[in-house]
């Protein structure tokens, strides 16, 4: 057996000491390196390009866009996202339903369209004034015959309704320059007889810049 030598013993564990050290301090260098090339090379990456939208907050109330008397006006270009945040802080359920001006739609055509079918659902149910079901069986109609009227289609379906105390965001593009306008022909049962909320002055433009 080889005799054992305190020095010899001490050399050997400061050499593999030394080891354990170097061993230790290139992990260590391997392990910043590599957290090095995770963290900064993202950052040298140019950030991606952003689309211009055109954002505008629209509030729904009993029973008008913004504010009672008001009627909102936003001009917007063609082709470029447009989104409406849109809330409703009225008691009633309230809509955005756009459409485009043109020789056979306007503001006042629209609304004596809805005035017919609402008038047609009437028909059906003579008891809607006084009837709490037949008034609910007048407004399903109503709204099944103002959804199947050719007339008042919506310009390129945008269409969206807000519940009491909701907000929705609505984003869409207009490929068309021109002028528009949207309106709510949802329906006041409150007054005799009904009313639709746009003839309360519930609507407003929308200029589309080519």
């Amino acid at each position: 057996m080889e005799e054992s030598h305190p020095l010899a013993e001490g050399a050997k564990g400061a050499s593999g000491g030394k080891m354990w050290m170097v061993a230790t301090i290139i992990v260590a260098i391997l392990l910043i390196a590599s957290l090095t090339v995770f963290v900064v090379l993202p950052a040298l990456n140019p950030p991606a390009s952003t689309t211009k939208v055109f954002k505008f907050d629209l509030v729904a109330q009993d029973f008008a866009y913004d504010r009672i008397g008001f009627n909102p006006s936003f001009t917007v270009n063609v082709n470029t996202p447009i989104w409406f945040v849109f809330s409703n802080n009225g008691t009633n359920v309230h809509e955005f339903l756009l459409y485009r001006i043109n020789q056979t739609t306007t503001r006042a055509s629209v609304l004596a369209d809805a005035y017919q079918d609402l008038a047609q659902a009437q028909a059906l149910h003579p008891n809607w004034r006084t009837d709490p079901v037949e008034a609910n069986l007048t407004l399903d109609d109503y709204n099944t015959f103002h959804d199947g009227d050719a007339r008042l289609t919506r310009y390129n379906d945008i269409d969206r309704n807000v519940d009491p105390d909701a907000t929705t965001d609505l984003v869409f593009v207009l490929q068309e320059a021109g002028n528009y306008f949207f309106v709510c022909h949802q329906v006041d049962t409150s007054v005799n007889p009904w009313k639709i909320h746009q003839d309360h002055g519930m609507w407003g433009l929308l200029t589309v810049n080519a």
